[in-house]
C-alpha cells in the first residue's frame, strides 16, 4: 500500500498539539479554502485511543507472551507521527475514503511500549469495540465491510463488490478535486495519488473472519427454526467451483450442496457433499433429530432408497418423494426450446391431481397410486402420436423415465402430498445462489462463510421482514474464534481417510519441550544461524558473491533494514539476470517444479526431509505425531501443512502483525511462510531474485528443531516460491551424459529423467555432453576479464569501497572482527531486534552493546562444550563489541541507501 506523505504527518502533528487528537478528522471537509492537489488527497485522519475512550482496563500482551500477567497498561502522551519507521501510522479504507489511523503509544511498568491497534490490545476489547478490520498492511472499516457485505449479499461476486467499491473511492477523488479544480484534465493518474483499494482477496478474507466471529450466531438462529416437514434436495451448480488449486490446476473438493427447508422455505440445515449416498448426509439427519421436533412428511429425491436410514432418526415421519423432482425426470426428457414444452409441463402437473381438482393451483392432497396412473394412461393416449416436423413429441427417453416412476406411484410416494409441499420453493433460492456461488473460486471456509450469509438473508426474508438487518444485531458474537472440524458443516472425502482436519496444538506443543529448556533454544538458534551462513559464504566463490551483491555491498543477514513483507515484495520484482543457476550448483540445490501452490511445493521438501539420515528421533516422532512419515504422499503431507498453517494462524494470530484472521485462504505468503516455520521448528532462507539482496532467514520463536534448513527462491513472476532440495537426497549426478557419443539427432535434454542438468534445474555446465541439448537454463556466456590500463597521473581514482560508490561522505569504519565473529553477533543482533520488534538505529548504542555481551556471556559455554565452534571465539569480547557495533550501524545507514536504490529500481 502507498506510504503516507511528509503532508499527512504535518497535518496529524498539527491536529496533535491544538489538542484535537480525539475523533475522527476529516480535512477535507472543514476547509475554509481553496486546496491545493496535497491537500485534497490527504486521508481522513482517526485517532485511536481505546484506552481513552472505552474505559477499559487493558493489560500487557507482551507480558503475558513472558509469563507475566495482568500487568496493566497506562496511557503516554505520544502519538504515530510519522517522526520515525516505527512510529508510521496505519493506513485503512473507509466506506468512500482512505484513512490514517494514527495509533497512541501505551507504556508498562516492564517499559514495553505498546501501539493502541496492537493484536494484543484488540484481542482484549468486544467485537463491537473495533471499528475495523486489521491485516499485515491494509485495513477496512466495520462501515465499508458493511456495504462489501450489502454488495455479496444482493448476488455480487467479491471480484465486482471489490470494483464497485473501487469505482466509489475513484468518484470521491474526483468530486473533491472538482470543488478546488475545475478542469480535471490535468490531474495526474489516481493511482499515482491515492493508495491501492483493498485488494479482492483481502475482502474475502474480512468476510471469512466476520462468519466465524458471528458463526456461533448464525447457527443458533438457524437451529431456532421450527419444522412440520421438511422438504430436501441437492443443488450441483452452487458447487462447482468449490475446491483449491494443485499443479495450476482447479481441483473440486464437493460436487454438491444438499439442503432441508422447512414449509415457511426456511434454510434449516446444509451439507457439502461429494456424492449422493446417504452417509455423507447422516450427520445431518442425526443433529435435525436431536431438537425433538415432530416431523410430519419428509420430501426427499431418493425415498425409497434412504426411507428405512431416515426413519432410525424419524421414526414417525412419512417419507415421501417430492413432487417436483418426480415431473422433473419426465420434464427433462423435452426439451425446452420444444414448442410443445410449455404445454405438456402444465398438462403433466395435472397428472397428479385428484380428478375435482380443477383451476390454475392445486388446492388438494395428490390423488390415490391407480388416479395418478388412469391420469398418465390419457395423457399417454392425447400424446403419443403427436408429432412435430415429423418427429413424435414422447420419445423413448420419456417412456424409460415414466416406467422408473411408475414404481414410486405404486408404492404410494407421490400420493397423498399435502398443497404447498415439496421443493418447488428451494428453486428460488438456488437460483440466489447460482448468482453469488459459481462466481467466485471458493475454498472450504469461504464457501461456509457465502453460505451462511445467504440462507441469513433468505430466511429472513420469509420471515416477512422489510429490511434484513445485519448479523452482527441478532447475537454475540465469539470472542476469540477458534475453529474446530465439528463446528463446520463439511464432510469431505480426502485422498487419504487417516489425515487430521486440524493438528492437535496441544501435541504440537509437547512435542516441541525438548526445544525449550531455560535459554538453550536461544543459543542453537543463534549458532544455526551463524552456521548457516558461514556454509554459505565458504561454498560461493568470489565471482558469484560479486555477481549477486556487487563489491562490498553482500551483508548475509539483513537486520533492521528488510521487513519480510517488504522483502518479499522487492525480491520478485528485479529486471537483472539473477545468478540462481552458480547459486544452485554452489549449495548442491536443485529446484521443485512449482505446482501453483507454494504448499504443495514444501510439501516435497518435508517428504525429502524423512530422507536424512541425520534427523534427530525426536524430530521425526513430532511429525509423526502430526500424521507425516516416511509412507506419507505428498498429497497427504501437503494437506496437514494447510491445517497447520491454518491452525497457527487462528491460535497465534498476534505474532503475525494480522490482528485476527482464522483461514489458510487467503493467507498473506509471508504468514504461511513464517507460520511452516514456527509450527515445525525448521529455519527457511529465502533467496531473492534481485541483485543486491541479502539472503533472509526466517526462524522460529521457540528455536530451531532440526539442522537441516529449507531453501526458497522467490523468482521473478509475482507470488511465485520455488522449493529447492539437495541433490544427494534425489541422487541424481552431477555430470550430464545424457547424449555421449550420440550417433542419432534425438534431442535428449528434452526428458527429465535423461538429463541431470534438467534435473537439478541448472544449466548444461562444461561437464554437460548432451547432444541437441535444449535445456531451459541457457549456456552462461564466459567474458574474459580485460587487463585494466593503469590510469593517468591526473585522473581521479577509481572508487574503491562501496560508501565511496554510493556517494557516502562518512568515513569507513573497518570491522574489527573475522567473518565468523562478525556472523556470530550478527546472529545475535538479528534475534534482539526481531523480539524487541525495533531497529537497531532506534536503540542506543550501549544498550545494544550490554545487550550483545550478555549473550555472548552465555554463549562461550557453548563454545566450551563444542570445539567446531572455535572460530567464533572472540577473545577480547568488550572492546571489539564496542567497536563492532559502530561498524554495524554505520553498515546499517549504508545499506539503507542501497536497499532505497534496489527498491527505486
Amino acid at each position: 500500500m502507498k506510504k503516507l506523505d511528509e503532508n499527512c504527518f504535518r497535518i496529524i502533528r498539527q491536529l496533535i498539539n491544538e489538542g484535537k487528537a480525539s475523533h475522527l478528522f476529516k480535512y477535507n471537509e472543514n476547509a475554509q479554502k481553496e486546496l491545493s492537489l496535497d491537500d485534497v488527497k490527504l486521508p481522513n485522519i482517526w485517532f485511536w485511543d481505546p484506552l481513552e475512550n472505552t474505559e477499559l482496563v487493558l493489560y500487557c500482551p507482551l507480558c503475558d507472551q513472558d509469563k507475566k500477567p495482568g500487568i496493566r497498561l497506562s496511557s503516554t502522551s505520544r502519538w504515530e507521527t510519522g517522526k520515525s519507521t516505527s512510529s508510521i501510522p496505519r493506513t485503512i479504507w473507509d466506506s468512500n475514503w482512505y484513512v490514517a489511523l494514527v495509533g497512541k503509544q501505551y507504556r508498562c511498568e516492564c517499559d514495553h511500549i505498546i501501539t493502541s491497534y496492537h493484536a494484543g490490545i484488540l484481542r482484549q476489547l468486544e467485537q463491537f469495540q473495533k471499528p475495523f478490520f486489521l491485516s499485515h498492511d491494509s485495513g477496512l472499516t466495520k462501515a465499508a465491510f458493511d456495504l462489501i457485505s450489502r454488495l455479496i449479499d444482493h448476488g455480487n461476486s467479491f471480484a465486482t463488490a471489490q470494483r464497485i467499491f473501487t469505482e466509489g473511492i475513484v468518484d470521491q477523488f474526483y468530486r473533491r478535486s472538482f470543488m478546488h479544480f475545475r478542469d480535471l484534465n490535468n490531474l495526474p493518474a489516481i493511482e499515482e495519488i491515492i493508495p491501492k483499494p483493498p485488494s479482492e482477496k483481502f475482502l474475502r478474507n474480512c468476510f471469512v473472519l466476520n462468519y466465524h466471529n458471528y458463526s456461533e450466531v448464525y447457527k443458533s438462529l438457524m437451529a431456532s427454526l421450527t419444522s412440520e416437514y421438511i422438504s430436501c434436495d441437492h443443488t450441483f451448480k452452487s458447487a462447482s467451483n468449490i475446491g483449491y488449486t494443485k499443479d495450476g490446476k482447479w481441483i473440486k473438493l464437493v460436487d454438491s450442496i444438499f439442503l432441508t427447508m422447512n414449509e415457511f422455505g426456511q434454510v434449516t440445515s446444509y451439507q457439502l457433499c461429494n456424492g449422493p449416498s446417504f452417509k455423507e448426509v447422516e450427520n445431518l439427519f442425526k443433529n435435525l433429530s436431536e431438537k425433538k421436533e415432530t416431523i410430519i412428511f419428509i420430501y426427499v429425491d431418493n425415498c425409497c432408497q434412504w426411507k428405512n436410514k431416515i426413519l432410525e432418526y424419524f421414526p414417525d415421519a412419512i417419507i415421501k418423494l417430492d413432487l417436483f423432482h418426480g415431473l422433473q425426470r419426465l420434464v427433462i426428457t423435452i426439451k425446452k426450446r420444444h414448442p410443445f414444452h410449455a404445454e405438456i409441463c402444465r398438462l403433466l402437473t395435472l397428472v397428479f391431481r385428484a380428478t375435482d381438482d380443477i383451476g390454475e393451483e392445486r388446492t388438494m392432497a395428490t390423488p390415490a397410486p391407480d388416479v395418478i396412473l388412469s391420469n398418465m394412461e390419457n395423457f399417454i393416449f392425447n400424446w403419443k402420436d403427436v408429432a412435430f416436423k415429423g418427429w413424435k413429441v414422447l420419445q423413448k427417453p420419456f417412456f424409460d423415465a415414466w416406467e422408473l416412476l411408475k414404481q414410486h406411484v405404486n408404492k404410494g410416494c407421490l400420493s397423498n402430498i399435502p398443497v404447498g409441499h415439496g421443493t418447488n420453493r428451494n428453486e428460488n433460492l438456488h437460483r440466489q445462489m447460482n448468482k453469488i456461488l459459481p462466481r467466485n473460486r471458493l475454498g472450504i471456509e469461504t464457501a461456509h462463510a457465502l453460505l451462511n450469509s445467504v440462507f441469513y438473508y433468505q430466511n429472513a426474508k420469509k420471515k416477512d421482514e422489510k429490511y434484513v438487518l445485519p448479523i452482527w444485531t441478532r447475537g454475540k458474537p465469539i470472542q476469540n474464534p477458534n475453529i474446530s472440524a465439528e463446528q463446520c458443516n463439511e464432510n469431505v472425502e480426502l485422498a487419504d481417510d487417516d489425515i487430521p482436519f486440524l493438528v492437535d496444538t496441544d501435541v504440537t506443543n509437547d512435542d516441541h519441550s525438548y526445544l525449550t529448556g531455560g535459554r538453550g533454544w536461544k543459543t542453537r538458534t543463534i549458532i544455526s544461524i551463524a552456521n548457516q551462513f558461514k556454509e554459505v559464504n565458504s561454498k560461493m566463490d568470489g565471482d558469484i558473491l560479486n555477481r549477486l551483491f556487487g563489491p562490498k555491498g553482500f551483508t548475509s543477514l539483513p537486520l533492521d533494514v528488510w521487513k519480510i513483507d517488504e522483502y518479499l515484495e522487492s525480491s520478485h520484482s528485479g529486471n537483472e539476470s539473477f545468478p540462481i543457476s552458480g547459486v544452485l550448483k554452489a549449495l548442491s540445490l536443485t529446484e521443485i517444479k512449482y505446482s501453483g501452490n507454494f504448499i504443495f511445493s514444501f510439501a516435497r521438501q518435508i517428504v525429502d526431509l524423512l530422507k536424512d539420515k541425520n534427523l534427530t528421533p525426536n524430530y521425526k516422532n513430532f511429525l509423526n505425531s502430526i500424521g507425516i512419515n516416511e509412507k506419507s504422499s505428498i498429497e497427504k503431507v501437503s494437506t496437514i501443512l494447510e491445517n497447520i498453517v491454518s491452525e497457527e494462524l487462528k491460535f497465534n494470530f498476534e505474532n503475525y502483525g494480522f490482528p485476527e484472521t482464522s483461514t489458510f485462504d487467503p493467507t498473506p505468503t509471508s504468514h504461511v511462510l513464517q507460520c511452516l516455520v514456527n509450527s515445525l521448528g525448521v529455519m527457511m532462507v529465502l533467496i531473492p531474485s534481485r541483485v543486491g539482496m541479502p539472503f533472509y532467514p526466517l526462524v522460529p520463536g521457540q528455536g530451531v528443531a532440526v539442522n537441516q534448513v529449507f531453501y526458497v527462491w522467490c523468482c521473478p513472476e509475482a507470488d511465485k516460491f520455488t522449493c529447492l532440495v539437495s541433490i544427494k537426497t534425489m541422487n541424481i549426478p552431477t555430470s550430464c551424459r545424457c547424449g555421449r557419443r550420440g550417433n542419432n539427432d534425438d534431442m535428449f535434454c528434452v526428458r527429465e529423467e535423461r538429463c541431470s542438468c534438467l534435473k537439478r534445474g541448472v544449466k548444461c555446465n562444461s561437464d554437460c555432453f548432451c547432444r541437441n541439448c535444449q535445456n531451459h537454463r541457457p549456456e552462461s556466456i564466459v567474458i574474459r576479464r580485460r587487463k585494466r590500463i593503469q590510469p593517468e597521473l591526473n585522473q581521479r581514482k577509481p572508487l574503491t569501497s562501496y560508501s565511496a560508490a554510493i556517494g557516502s561522505q562518512q568515513q569507513e569504519i573497518p570491522n574489527p572482527l573475522t567473518s565468523n565473529q562478525s556472523l556470530l553477533l550478527e546472529s545475535i543482533l538479528f534475534l534482539l531486534l526481531r523480539d524487541m520488534n525495533t531497529t537497531l538505529l532506534e536503540i542506543e548504542e550501549d544498550l545494544i552493546v550490554e545487550q550483545l555481551s550478555l549473550e555472548y556471556i552465555q554463549l562461550v559455554k557453548e563454545f566450551s562444550r563444542d570445539g567446531t565452534l572455535k572460530d567464533y571465539i572472540i577473545k577480547d569480547y568488550k572492546q571489539l563489541i564496542v567497536k563492532w557495533v559502530k561498524y554495524r550501524k554505520f553498515r546499517v545507514h549504508l545499506e539503507s541507501q542501497k536497499k532505497n536504490a534496489t527498491v527505486s529500481v
